[in-house]
C-alpha cells in the first residue's frame, strides 16, 4: 500500500500567472492532499491518523506547462484527481521546439523504474542547418510535464542533471547555468566548456572542459583541460590532460576537430565527492580515468592506455573492452557503468553495436572484468553522445541518442531489466526536415522512494526486525540527509535522520519490534528528501513464537529426488516434529527451524495419508495432514495425433501434434531422419506439441518424437511423413538470376521442379533445351555466350514441366548485360559514414543535390561504394574526381571496409585524385571526412578510370602471318592468326572473298591449314566480330610460282651456300609477322 502526504501549494507542473500570487503567499490548506504530485499519484490515500504530517513544510516546483486540476471528486478512502494538459502560459522563444510536430513513440511495459526523464532534446532541421535544443521533464507515457526553450547552439552536448530536488545544472549558449524548479528562472554561472558540467558540493564547485591546442615535434594536437569554477565564474582548479596522455595515443582511424588531430576528445568528468576523486574520460583513446582531486595525481587508467589486465563477460583478454566511450559512472567502490559507443573498434571497424557495460574491478590485483552489458540491436547504434545509468530497481537506463547513425529511428531512450528485455522506450523519429537527437537523459523523482521485502512476512517472537531499502529523489552524487517516521498499527512508535547513499545505492533502514505482541500488524514508514518531499509505504507482517509452511506436488513418482515434500519455517525453541504415513511413523525429530525434507522412499505406491505435528513437551502446538499420490517410475506417455503414414501434397499445409503426459517431465525432441529438427521443454505434466510441417521436397521423411522425463526415462512415437509430388507440377523459379553479366563464368539458369517427368526450355519461342528426369533442381549451364547465341538483350525462358497428364509452365525474363556499373557512386556505406545527412545525394552522377559532411565533436565522414563491379583502376594521370562544395576535406581510398584506407590528402571545391601514391591497382571505396571550416557539401564522384565497359568501340586485335610466297610443291601451310578481345563473338575466313570457314569465336588464336592445288596467287582473310559488331581483319597474299630447273653455273652456287639459301627459303614460309 503507497500512502503519500504533502500541502496543497502550486503543481510542480503549472506555470504561474502572471498575476498569480507567489507560492510562498499561498493559502495552506491541511486537509485536502492535493497539488505537487497529483500528476505522479493519480489516487490519495487519506489517511486521518496522519494528519499532522502535512503541517511539514512542502517544497513546490513550477514547471513551466499547465496541468489543471479538473474535477476532484471523493470515492471512499481515496481522492481521484483527473488532470487535462493546456498551452504553455508564456513561452521563451520563437526557436523554440515545437513538441506537437515532433514525431517519438513510448513503450511502458511491466516493470519499468517508475519516475520522470529529464533531457534536453536537441532538433536539427536538415534544410537550414538550424538547431533549436528544448530541456523536458517527460512522464513515463510520454507526456510533456515541463519545458524550456534553452538556447540554439549544441548546449544538449552537455548534460542536464539535479543537483538537488530544486535545482538542475544545464547548458544555455553562454554556458553553464542553474535552472531553479521552484520559480523558473535560470542563473548564468559566468564560464563555458563542452560535453560536461559537473558540481563539486565539496567545494561548491562546478567542472568542465575545455579544449586546447599544443604543438609536439612540430604538429599541433588538439587536447583538453579540465577546469573547476566558482559560482561567479572564477577558476580555482585545472588539469591538462596532455599531461598523462601522448599524441602517439591519437586514434588510428584520424579523428580530427577543428583542423588538428583530436588526441584526448574529453567528454566526462564525475566527480565523486565522498573520496575527492574524479572518474575522467579520453574518448578518442579509449581510456577512463581515476584522477586525486587534491594532488591531481593520476590513482590510474582503464582502457587502451590504462594498467588494468582486462577481461570481456566471457573471460577473454582484450586490449579494450569499450571504443570511443561515454559517461563513465561509478555504480560501488568497485562497479562502473558507461556507454559504449563502438565507434571505430579496433577490432572491426564496422561492428557498431552500441551497448550498456558495467565493468567490475580490482585495484589490488589491477584486473577489470565486464560484469554486464546489453548490447542494442544495430538500429540503435549512436556513433556519438550516450549514457547509461543503473537504477534503484536492477533496470539499466540506456540514451542511444545520436541522431544520425543511419537507423530507423532518429534517437532512443531505453530501460531495460536486468534480463536484458526492453520494459521502456521512447523512439524519435525523422521528419522529411529534422531529426532529433539527446546527449544524455536521467531518471529522477519529485520525491523519494522505498520498499521493503517484508511485506507479509512471518516474523519471530525472538528478533522481529523490518527493514526498508530507500533512495533519494534522483542518482545522487553525494550523501543527502533524509527523515524519517515510523507508525505501527497506527501509532507514532520513532523518527530520525539519515543519510541516503550516493549513486542511488540502497539505504537501508531497519527497526526492532521486540516489544510487539504476537499476532497481525501494519507499519507505515514515511521518509522525506529534506526538502518536504516525502513518501510512504505500508507493510502487512505477523509476529507468531514459531511459524512453518509446506512446498509439496499434489503427485510424486517414485524414486524421482526431485519429488520431495519440503517444510520451511523458524522456532525460538525446540519442537517435536512427528510425521505419519498410513498410520505409520516415518520420520521423528527434534526440529530447531531446519528444513524438513520427506522423499518418495517415505511413502507408498497409491494415495498417502500424511499427518504432520509438532509438540512443545506434552502439548501439541501443530497439526497438518495431507494426501500425496506416488506413482512407479513410468516413461512419458505420447499420443499422437494423426495416423501413420501420413500422406499429403508438396506444398500443402498440414499440422502434426503430439499430446504428452508425465509425472516428471522435462523436454521433448523432434527427429527428421535422424537429424534434430526442434527441440523444447515439456513445461507442464499434460502438454500439447505441434509442428507445422514446412516445405519438404517430395519423398519419404521418418519422424520421431523423442520425449525425456528427468528420470531420463524417454519415449519415442515415430511417424512416416509421405509428401507425393503436387498435380499438374509446380515450378520454382527463385534461384533463377534475372540479371546476367554477359561472359561470366560458371552462369547456369535454375529451377526447381516439383511432380515432374519432362520438362523443355524456350528461349525466345524456340526449343533451346530439354529433358526426361524427375530430378527436382534443373541447372543449365552456359558453356559457351559465343556458340549458344548469348547476345546482350532480354530474353522470355519458358519452362514447360509436364508430369504425363498435366502441364505447368512458367516464362521469366532474363536481362543479359555486359555490366551493372558506371563511373558514379553505388550507394554509401553506412557502418563507415558518421556525422553526414542526406548522404544518399552523393550517389550516382552529380545534379546539384549535395550530402553534407559536417563537425560535431568529431569529424563527418562519408564513404562512397563504387559498387562490385565499378571499381576506380589505377590508370594513367588521374583517376577519379571529387565534386564537392564548402569546407576543406580529407580524402582516403580502400578496398575492404574492415581495414584502414589509404590517405591522398587534403582538398577543397571539384578536385581529381591520383591512386599512384598509394600503390593500389583499383579501389571500390573513396572516404571523404570533413577536415576543416565549413560543413563539406558533396555532390559525388565521377571515375576517370575504371574497370566497366558500358559500350565498346574498340575492333578486336589480330596479327597475322606475313604474305607468303615460294615455288609450288603442293606444300601444306600452317596460317597462324593472334587474337583478342574483350567480347569476343564470330570469326569468318575467306579464300579469295568466298567463305571456307565460319563460327562463334571465344578470343582464342585462330589456325588454319592451307594446301594450294596449283600455282598462282590468293587472297585468305580472316574477319572477327566482337559482340558490339566491331569488326577487325588480316589478309594473307600467298603466292606459288611455277617449279623452274636451276642452270649448270648455279649448281655450285646452290652447293656451297645450301645453308644459307635454305635457312632463307625456310625464313619466307615460317616467318610470322607482328603488327
Amino acid at each position: 500500500m503507497n500512502l503519500f502526504f504533502c500541502q496543497l501549494s502550486a503543481p510542480p507542473n503549472r506555470k504561474l500567472k502572471k498575476d498569480s500570487p507567489s507560492p510562498m503567499n499561498w493559502p495552506t490548506q491541511e486537509v485536502q492532499m492535493v497539488g505537487f504530485y497529483l500528476k505522479r499519484h493519480p489516487s490519495i490515500l487519506v489517511v486521518v491518523s496522519f494528519v499532522l504530517l502535512l503541517l511539514a513544510p512542502h517544497h513546490s516546483t513550477s514547471p513551466a506547462r499547465v496541468l489543471q486540476q479538473e474535477r476532484i471528486s471523493d470515492q471512499g478512502d481515496e481522492t481521484s484527481v483527473l488532470p487535462t494538459y493546456h498551452n504553455p502560459v508564456e513561452t521563451h522563444s520563437s526557436s523554440e521546439i515545437d513538441m506537437t510536430a515532433v514525431p517519438y513513440s513510448v513503450y511502458h511495459g511491466d516493470g519499468a523504474f517508475e519516475g520522470y526523464n529529464l533531457f534536453a532534446l536537441g532538433e536539427y532541421n536538415r534544410n537550414t542547418g538550424t538547431v533549436a535544443n528544448q530541456l523536458l521533464i517527460m512522464d513515463m507515457d510520454g507526456n510533456i510535464v515541463y519545458d524550456r526553450y534553452v538556447g540554439d547552439r549544441n548546449t544538449f552536448s552537455c548534460p542536464v542533471e539535479l543537483i538537488n530536488p530544486n535545482t538542475a545544472l544545464i547548458g544555455v549558449p553562454t554556458g553553464a547555468a542553474l535552472l531553479h524548479l521552484d520559480n523558473d528562472s535560470v542563473h548564468e554561472l559566468g564560464f563555458s566548456g563542452h560535453h560536461e558540467y559537473e558540481y563539486n558540493p565539496n567545494n561548491d564547485t562546478y567542472f568542465t572542459l575545455k579544449r586546447i591546442v599544443q604543438e609536439f615535434d612540430g604538429t599541433e594536437y588538439l587536447f583538453d583541460t579540465i577546469l573547476e569554477f566558482t559560482p561567479t565564474g572564477s577558476m580555482v582548479w585545472g588539469l591538462n590532460v596532455s599531461d598523462f596522455i601522448s599524441p602517439s595515443q591519437w586514434c588510428p582511424y584520424h579523428d580530427y576537430a577543428s583542423g588538428n588531430p583530436d588526441v584526448s576528445h574529453s567528454n566526462t568528468v564525475f566527480y565523486d565527492a565522498e573520496n575527492d576523486v574524479i572518474y575522467y574520460n579520453s574518448r578518442n583513446t579509449n581510456t577512463f580515468y581515476k584522477i586525486d582531486h587534491a594532488t591531481k595525481e593520476v590513482i590510474w587508467g582503464l582502457g587502451e592506455y590504462g594498467n588494468f589486465m582486462m577481461y570481456d563477460i566471457y573471460g577473454n583478454e582484450r586490449n579494450s573492452l569499450f571504443y570511443h566511450a561515454h559517461s563513465v559512472e561509478p555504480l560501488d567502490e568497485d562497479e562502473l557503468i558507461l556507454f559504449d559507443n563502438d565507434l571505430h573498434n579496433q577490432t572491426s571497424v564496422t561492428n557498431h553495436i552500441s551497448r550498456m557495460l558495467e565493468i567490475t574491478i580490482n585495484e589490488t590485483t589491477m584486473t577489470a572484468n565486464q560484469s554486464w552489458m546489453w548490447q542494442a540491436p544495430t538500429a540503435y547504434y549512436s556513433a556519438g553522445w550516450g549514457d547509461a545509468d543503473r537504477l534503484p530497481n536492477g533496470n539499466r537506463l540506456g540514451t542511444f541518442g545520436y541522431w544520425s547513425s543511419g537507423g530507423l529511428f532518429s534517437s532512443s531512450l531505453v530501460e531495460v531489466n536486468p534480463s536484458g528485455d526492453i520494459v521502456w522506450e521512447v523512439q524519435f523519429d525523422y521528419t522529411s526536415d529534422c531529426m532529433y537527437g539527446v546527449y544524455r537523459m536521467e531518471r529522477i523523482r519529485f520525491e523519494p522512494s522505498l520498499s521493503s521485502s517484508n511485506d507479509g512476512d512471518v516474523l519471530s517472537s525472538e528478533s522481529p526486525l523490518l527493514s526498508w531499502d530507500c533512495w533519494y529523489d534522483f542518482r545522487n552524487k553525494e550523501e543527502c540527509l533524509g527523515n524519517y517516521t515510523l507508525f505501527v498499527d497506527g501509532i507514532f512508535r520513532s523518527e530520525g535522520a539519515f543519510n541516503y547513499q550516493t549513486f542511488w545505492r540502497p539505504t537501508k533502514l531497519e527497526f526492532d519490534l521486540s516489544d510487539i505482541a504476537l499476532g497481525s500488524h501494519n507499519a507505515s514508514l514515511v521518509i522525506d528528501d529534506g526538502y518536504g518531499n516525502t513518501a510512504n509505504d505500508t507493510i502487512e507482517f505477523s509476529i507468531t513464537a514459531f511459524s512453518i509452511s509446506r512446498e509439496s506436488p499434489d503427485i510424486v513418482e517414485q524414486t524421482n529426488p526431485a519429488h520431495t515434500i519440503e517444510w520451511t519455517g523458524f522456532t525460538p525453541t525446540p519442537l517435536t516434529c512427528n510425521i505419519t504415513c498410513n498410520g505409520t511413523q516415518c520420520l521423528l525429530l527434534e526440529w530447531l527451524g531446519e528444513d524438513i525434507l520427506l522423499y518418495p522412499a517415505n511413502l507408498s505406491l497409491g494415495v498417502n495419508h500424511l499427518v504432520l505435528e509438532l509438540w512443545n513437551g506434552t502439548e501439541m502446538v501443530y497439526w497438518e495432514e495431507l494426501w500425496i499420490e506416488m506413482t512407479p517410475p513410468l516413461p512419458p506417455m505420447v499420443t499422437q495425433g494423426q495416423t501413420s503414414p501420413v500422406e499429403i501434397f508438396w506444398n500443402m499445409s498440414h499440422t502434426l501434434t503430439w499430446s504428452l503426459h508425465d509425472i516428471s517431465p522435462q523436454s521433448w525432441t523432434l527427429l527428421v531422419d535422424d537429424q534434430v529438427y526442434l527441440t523444447g521443454v515439456q513445461s507442464s505434466r499434460d502438454y500439447e506439441v505441434s509442428w507445422d510441417i514446412p516445405r519438404l521436397d517430395e519423398g519419404t521423411y521418418e519422424i520421431e518424437l523423442l520425449v525425456t522425463d528427468q528420470l531420463n526415462m524417454t519415449s519415442i512415437a515415430p511417424l512416416t511423413l509421405v509428401i507425393q509430388p503436387p498435380h499438374p507440377p509446380a515450378i520454382d523459379t527463385s534461384l533463377l538470376d534475372t540479371e546476367i553479366i554477359w561472359g561470366t563464368e560458371d552462369v547456369s539458369l535454375k529451377w526447381r521442379l516439383h511432380g515432374s517427368q519432362q520438362w523443355w526450355l524456350y528461349r525466345n519461342g524456340s526449343l533451346f533445351d530439354s529433358d526426361t528426369s524427375a530430378e527436382i533442381d534443373i541447372e543449365i549451364t552456359i558453356e559457351s555466350w559465343q556458340r549458344e547465341a548469348w547476345r546482350l538483350g532480354t530474353y522470355n525462358l519458358t519452362l514447360l514441366s509436364s508430369d504425363g497428364n498435366q502441364n505447368a509452365s512458367s516464362t521469366t525474363w532474363v536481362d543479359v548485360i555486359y555490366s551493372r556499373g558506371d563511373p558514379f557512386a553505388d550507394s554509401f556505406a553506412e557502418t563507415r559514414s558518421s556525422w553526414y545527412l542526406m548522404g544518399s545525394n552523393a550517389v550516382g552522377p552529380p545534379d546539384g543535390n549535395t550530402a553534407t559532411i559536417f563537425l560535431d565533436y568529431g569529424n563527418g565522414y562519408l564513404t562512397l561504394d563504387m559498387g562490385k563491379y565499378g571499381h576506380i583502376l589505377n590508370g594513367g594521370g588521374m583517376d577519379f574526381t571529387i565534386v564537392a562544395g564548402g569546407g576543406e576535406y580529407t580524402v582516403s581510398v580502400g578496398n575492404s571496409l574492415s581495414d584502414v584506407f589509404a590517405s591522398l590528402g587534403h582538398a577543397t571545391g571539384n578536385q581529381s585524385f591520383d591512386l599512384l601514391p598509394t600503390g593500389l591497382a583499383s579501389v571500390r571505396y573513396v572516404m571523404i571526412e570533413y577536415h576543416d571550416g565549413d560543413a563539406v557539401l558533396l555532390d559525388g564522384i565521377v571515375a576517370i578510370h575504371f574497370d566497366v565497359v558500358t559500350d565498346d568501340a574498340t575492333p578486336p586485335i589480330v596479327e597475322g602471318p606475313e604474305d607468303i610466297s615460294s615455288v609450288f610443291n603442293e606444300t601444306t601451310y600452317e596460317l597462324h592468326w593472334s587474337c583478342s578481345d574483350a567480347t569476343p563473338w564470330s570469326y569468318s575466313i575467306l579464300i579469295d572473298d568466298v567463305t571456307v570457314e565460319s563460327g562463334p569465336w571465344e578470343g582464342e588464336d585462330i589456325s588454319l591449314s592451307y594446301l594450294q592445288e596449283a600455282a598462282g596467287t590468293v587472297n585468305i582473310t580472316l574477319v572477327l566480330t566482337d559482340l558490339f559488331g566491331n569488326n577487325a581483319t588480316d589478309e594473307v597474299r600467298v603466292t606459288l610460282e611455277s617449279h623452274t630447273p636451276p642452270s649448270d653455273n648455279l649448281i655450285l652456287t646452290v652447293v656451297i651456300g645450301v645453308a644459307v639459301i635454305g635457312v632463307a627459303a625456310v625464313s619466307v614460309v615460317v616467318y610470322v609477322r607482328r603488327r
